[in-house]
């Protein structure tokens, strides 16, 4: 599985753009696209709220449909 680390911080990460940074997905178009039909689960746990945003602290698993799944750490 492909991890990828960005660097800790006090905010909160809007969701289509981690995706999109992570190469999970073309852009953020594509993202909200892809959470509105709920394929985007984060840490096993289905998202379905576009505005949804990630503390950027500790390690995110992310899966975008059956087969796209990647770690992101937070250092």
């Amino acid at each position: 599985m492909p991890e990828i680390s960005l660097p800790a911080g006090g905010e909160e990460l809007w969701l289509p753009r981690l995706l999109a940074e992570a190469g999970l997905v073309k852009g953020t178009g594509e993202a909200r696209r892809m959470i509105k039909q709920q394929a985007v689960s984060v840490n096993g746990e289905k998202v379905a709220d576009v505005d949804t945003t990630i503390p950027a602290a500790g390690e995110v698993l992310f899966k975008v449909g059956k087969r796209r799944f990647c770690r992101v750490l937070f250092r």
